[in-house]
């Protein structure tokens, strides 16, 4: 996966994700729950597929440009599903991480907070 783009207004970039969408590119929005809710979050579209990330470009560029490997709209929706599955499993181990690390920067200030007290 490969980000393309970010943008803090939702209606534009849910535009240009529909609209390559529409023409084979399976791409992924991220943070979309936040950027409705709260005003200046950054949304990513990420294209999916890396092979077809050039095409995406110059999609954006050009509406005309033709896409030298589309996909269906069935497996458009099969890769977009897995790869919002895949996110969802990589944002919940990295929040575990960040939290299994300020364990143990407590615990060590702790142990150095009680050793220097001996």
């Amino acid at each position: 996966m490969k980000l393309l783009t970010t943008a803090s207004v939702c209606k534009n970039i849910h535009h240009q994700a529909a609209f390559l969408r529409s023409k084979g590119i399976a791409v992924y929005l991220s943070d979309q729950g936040g950027a409705s809710i709260k005003a200046g979050i950054e949304i990513g579209l990420w294209v999916i597929v890396e092979s077809q990330y050039e095409d995406a470009l110059l999609l954006l560029k050009n509406p005309n440009h033709q896409v030298r490997d589309p996909i269906t709209d069935s497996q458009v929706n099969e890769i977009e599903a897995l790869a919002k599955k895949q996110f969802a499993v990589s944002k919940e181990k990295f929040i575990e991480r960040l939290l299994l690390g300020v364990t143990l920067i407590a615990i060590c200030f702790f142990v150095i907070k009680i050793a220097s007290a001996l």
